[in-house]
């Protein structure tokens, strides 16, 4: 995709809907949305209760930190698993159900899962090979356990993005997963956190017990995705679909993608589907990589015990990102509509306000962390934990420029300058990934943590600075301008937009 044509404001202008009918359109994506951020604010709280239960749980701390190195290979794998389709099925189906196209549409579907269920059991292959090797002690079991969570997360990841094609946003929230860490989708994490509960009580700790654990809480929740696809499936027959369902179903997936998707006659091939969507999955592979690398640099190149600290304060931080995350969902849909339409002074707004409104609260988990961060590990984790403070006051530190620059990284992305924001972040890994694990031999777990924080803040501020280059607006939090917001304007900015 060319940056010089946005493809996400593109596909709004282009529309030919009367004006009402997009307004009404808006409207609906704006509950949509709130459906998005109640799924991922339930699925954050679910995961954080597991690993509160855990950091207890566990008698050593290597345990933990293996759990937190497990689960991030198994969501990179499951993502690697879909080939990218679980983002670029969104777009053809939604495309051809806006033409009403629907056995187009459903045989575009059924040709994708095929695909889906080849590369989920090439990864859950590797994974147990790996699993056997890297984990021998654990016995084949275990390894057996996690071949086949990574073939139903990435079955159930698949589904989730399916049921948003099909506009069934509730759905989608509740079996969608994210893209970090143990985090599957808030059906499967309930009934996980259900079953360690249980198990907390009754049973000895062990880490294959846990694996076993939540590939079993898959096995309980793909199923009732399953069953909601085909209900949706059969209801979209006969049923009309806006003409603008792709943008709207792509805003909700949290990223417009930049697929260059002509129309196509008849349903898409085995070839075009793989073809899109290997693009996809590069920019998916890269995005994680540069977000959750530090976690296996320090796995390498750490003793287990610093290494088991620095995951445990980098989790929580995790945790503490999410109310800006879940205000970039609230307005991550009117960003390609305003910049389509140029009207970069409600955009410069939107994104300004956006910011401080979740960086406010941030800001200050992050001042409270950095003040308490031994009692806060402590509370969160058991006493045990107190002593990874250190660590957890530097990564807290790194995140400022996070609270600070906002959404600048969802702009990049909602704008069409996909390729901005890979360029940046790809130099950004590449510069951890030298200069941590030399951190890490010659001084050891805090040396490491104020690399991957300054990297992380370095990476936070090019982003913002790309934001005014390219789009010519600022996005940064201004925590003075909360004096002046209104109830009123605070609704104008978090609604969708007309289209003018």
């Amino acid at each position: 995709m060319s940056e010089s044509a946005a493809t996400a404001p593109a596909a709004v202008t282009e529309a030919t809907a009367p004006t009402a009918g997009k307004a009404s359109l808006a409207r609906k994506i704006g509950g949509k949305t709130a459906w998005v951020a109640a799924g991922r604010f339930g699925d954050m709280l679910a995961v954080f209760g597991a690993n509160a239960i855990l950091g207890r749980w566990f008698p050593e701390e290597a345990q933990f930190k293996s759990f937190f190195v497990i689960f991030n290979v198994v969501a990179l794998l499951s993502i690697c698993g879909t080939l990218g389709l679980n983002r670029s099925i969104v777009r053809f189906v939604s495309e051809q159900l806006g033409a009403g196209r629907t056995a187009d549409a459903e045989s575009t579907l059924r040709r994708a899962i095929a695909i889906t269920l080849a590369g989920a059991a090439v990864v859950a292959i590797g994974m147990g090979v790996w699993a056997a090797v890297a984990f021998e002690e654990h016995g084949a079991a275990t390894a057996c356990w996690l071949a086949i969570g990574v073939f139903l997360r990435t079955v159930q990841r698949f589904i989730g993005e399916a049921l948003r094609a099909y506009d069934e946003i509730r759905g989608a929230s509740l079996f969608a997963g994210q893209n970090a860490g143990q985090a599957a989708g808030p059906v499967s994490d309930l009934i996980f956190l259900a079953l360690l509960i249980a198990a907390y009580l009754v049973a000895e700790p062990s880490l294959p017990l846990v694996i076993a654990l939540n590939a079993l809480s898959l096995v309980g929740s793909l199923p009732l995705g399953w069953v909601l696809l085909k209900r949706v499936i059969g209801a979209s027959h006969g049923k009309a679909h806006e003409e603008l369902g792709v943008v709207a179903d792509a805003a909700n997936s949290g990223a417009v993608d930049g697929i260059e998707a002509d129309a196509i006659a008849g349903p898409a091939s085995y070839r075009q589907l793989v073809a899109v969507s290997v693009g996809v999955l590069a920019t998916q592979v890269l995005i994680f990589t540069a977000w959750h690398s530090d976690l296996w640099l320090a796995d390498w190149f750490l003793p287990d015990a610093d290494a088991a600290h620095f995951a445990t304060a980098r989790n929580l931080l995790i945790t503490v990102m999410a109310p800006l995350a879940l205000i970039n969902l609230a307005v991550v849909a009117s960003i390609p509509l305003l910049y389509g339409q140029k009207r970069l002074s409600e955009l410069q707004d939107l994104l300004r306000m956006a910011s401080t409104l979740g960086g406010l609260p941030t800001l200050v988990a992050i001042v409270g962390m950095t003040v308490l961060a031994g009692p806060v590990l402590s509370v969160a984790f058991g006493a045990k934990w107190a002593a990874a403070a250190p660590i957890l006051i530097i990564l807290s530190l790194g995140r400022l420029a996070n609270a600070w620059a906002g959404i600048a990284s969802f702009a990049l992305m909602m704008t069409g300058y996909e390729r901005t924001h890979l360029a940046i972040s790809a130099a950004a890994t590449a510069v951890q990934w030298l200069l941590a694990p030399l951190a890490a031999r010659q001084y050891g777990v805090t040396a490491m943590a104020v690399v991957c924080a300054a990297v992380f803040l370095a990476h936070h501020v090019a982003l913002w600075w790309a934001v005014h280059k390219r789009l010519g607006v600022w996005s940064h939090a201004s925590f003075g301008e909360l004096t002046a917001l209104s109830p009123k304007k605070l609704r104008k900015l978090l609604s969708r937009p007309a289209a003018r």
